[in-house]
Formats: structure tokens, sequence, C-alpha cells
């Protein structure tokens, strides 16, 4: 099959499912494919490459490597498999990347705590990435393998690979959907990162906690961070983000028309009460109202994940979603209110100055 598809030099589009093992030499036809713009691989159960080692991931796996034309490429399997491919198929050409985690057999180990190698080969060498997009298709596994990691130093978080990320300076897409980290303030520190790209449309930062033990509680940005997003990066429009919200912002910034383009907020809450009192409901929407005075909608994204429920490939976030649901609709309320009241000043002032003139 494969010498078949380098027969056609032509072919824009194609989607392959690679039996494993994969290796680079196994790779090496797609470069002989010189139209190939977009590339969806998976893979087969069967043995997987070893882990990349911390002193070398960055280095050249092979020859060939950094060659392709593949300007989408979408993918799916074990985290040590995409390693890999990425270590091959990454280079200037390379746009737009998808990422899904899943296991392959009856292993419990999806390798997802591979992503911040895969994220920082990325940004060493897919200088023109677009959009980067990562998710794990299983985030409830029976058993969490952090702790097999930790003890034998396997995927320890390598140095500056969220700062290197600032490499990437024409990102307008970035997801990290149920992924997680054994560096526990990962969330913290990429959104540190965000002023360094402008252009950055749709955020999701949905990081999980490794395990329900306290070691692995994650540290996560409160909802001051919106305040700086808010002025930095003015081109987002859809942001999905966990952040903790155990304090609510007592200081609401000055509100400023039209304001921020932002669409869609939805905010995964940690460590607060949902049931909030009045007031603090009442502060709440006025600082994500002041922040964001065009938001058309914080609730859908929990209502369709509270709705999946016992079908969700992880009840615990399904429950999550349906349990976080009623604070954000009745914020959606309020802020409605907010914003029916703007149009309607805004209509009473168009209207007296048409009848002074």
């Amino acid at each position: 099959m494969t010498s078949l598809i380098s027969r056609f030099p032509a072919l824009a589009t194609t989607s392959l499912v690679l039996p494993l093992p994969v290796t680079m030499e196994d790779l090496v036809f797609l470069n002989r494919v010189s139209s190939l713009r977009k590339l969806s691989l998976s893979s087969r159960q069967g043995p997987r490459p070893k882990y990349p080692r911390i002193e070398s991931y960055l280095g050249q796996y092979s020859k060939e490597e950094g060659k392709a034309t593949v300007a989408d490429m979408d993918l799916a399997g074990h985290g040590r498999v995409i390693f890999h491919i990425v270590a091959f198929l990454s280079s200037p050409s390379l746009r737009s990347i998808a990422c899904k985690i899943l296991r392959q057999d009856d292993s419990t180990d999806d390798c997802a705590y591979i992503v911040p190698y895969v994220l920082h080969r990325l940004s060493h060498t897919a200088p023109e990435l677009r959009e980067i997009h990562f998710e794990r298709l299983e985030p409830e596994p029976k058993t969490e393998y952090i702790q097999w990691y930790e003890n034998n130093g396997f995927l320890q978080p390598p140095d500056a690979y969220i700062q290197d990320l600032a490499r990437l300076r024409n990102l307008t897409g970035l997801c990290f959907k149920y992924i997680p980290f054994l560096d526990r303030s990962f969330s913290v520190q990429l959104v540190a990162q965000l002023p360094n790209f402008p252009h950055l449309k749709t955020l999701c930062l949905l990081p999980l906690p490794g395990s329900q033990a306290t070691r692995h509680k994650l540290e996560l940005p409160t909802l001051e961070c919106l305040q700086t997003l808010s002025s930095t990066n003015l081109a987002l429009q859809h942001v999905t983000i966990s952040l903790d919200m155990s304090v609510i912002p007592s200081n609401i910034p000055d509100l400023s028309l039209p304001g921020h383009a932002l669409e869609e907020l939805f905010i995964q809450p940690y460590y607060c009460n949902l049931q909030l009192s009045v007031s603090t409901l009442v502060t709440l929407s006025t600082y994500l109202d002041h922040l964001f005075p065009r938001i058309s909608d914080i609730t859908s994204f929990f209502e369709e994940a509270a709705e999946d429920g016992p079908c969700s490939a992880s009840p615990r976030i399904a429950m999550a979603a349906a349990l976080a649901l009623p604070l954000w609709e009745d914020v959606a309320h309020m802020m409605n209110s907010y914003q029916v009241l703007r149009e309607k000043v805004d209509t009473l002032v168009r209207t007296s100055m048409c009848v002074e003139h």
C-alpha cells in the first residue's frame, strides 16, 4: 500500500492506518508524495517505539525527517507512536496538527504524559504552525501510571518546553483537552506565555490531574488571568479553560465599549462553592461582562458534556459539567440582562440624536 501511494505524486489528501511497529523508514514514502498536504494517520495494535530520551529527543532520528510537505496532520494512537510520527513528519510546511491519544490494546497506559515532548519537538521543527490540538480520548483509564513514570524517571517535563512555544508566533488555535501533565503547574505557566500569541483565536486548556492524590492537585490560573487576556490577546474568540475560582475578584475593571470580541467563554470551575450568594454572583457576572461585553455563550459546553452522562468517555467529567451548569446559567442570565440594557440605552441615545437633528 505505501509503495503504491508513492506512485501518485499529485495526491493531496490521504488517510492511512499503519501496522505497528512503525519505524522512520516506514514513513519515508510520504516524502515522495510531493503534493501531499493533508494527512490522517492512525495505527493498529502492536509493538510501540521506545520512550524518547530526555537528553536527545530534540535531535535527529533520521536523515529523511523534516522533508514532508504535509500542511495539515491528524494523528490518532498511543503517545509513543505519535511522538515518533511527529519526529519524522514535522517540518516548516506544517500548519495544523491534531493528536488524539488513546490506548491500543488491553494496557491502561496511553502514554499521554509524552505530550510535552511532542509539543517541544513541534516548537523546534514547525515554525509556521497555526493550530495545535491535543486530546485524550479516554480521560479515565482504570489505573493511572503516574506513579510508575515518577518512580522510573520517564517523561519528566523537559526544560523550557513551555517557554519555547513562543517560537510559534503565528498560532491561532491551541488546545489541551483532558491531558494529564507530570508538571501540575502546566496551566499557570502556559497562560503566562499567552501574550506571545497575538493572533490566537481559540484556546482550550482543560488539564486533568494525574491522580486524585493531594500531591497531584492541579495548580490553575485564577479568574484574574482573564483580565490579562482581555488586554493582550485581542484576537481571542473562543476560550475553554479550567480556573481556580476560590477567589472572585472584587475589583471590577472599567467597561470599555465596544470591548473585546470574545464570543464564547467556558470556565470549568475548581476549588470553589458552586452555589454563590447573590452578591457574589453579581460581582462575578459584572467582572466577566466588563472584560468581555460581547460574549454570546457561556453554557453550551457544559450542556453538551452533561447530556453525555453515563455515555461519556469520562463520567467524572460529565458530572463536573452538570454541577457547573447551574452556576453558568445564572451568570449567563445576568450578563444577558446587561447586554440588553446597553442595547436599549444605545437605542434611546440614537433616537434622541435623530430627534434633535
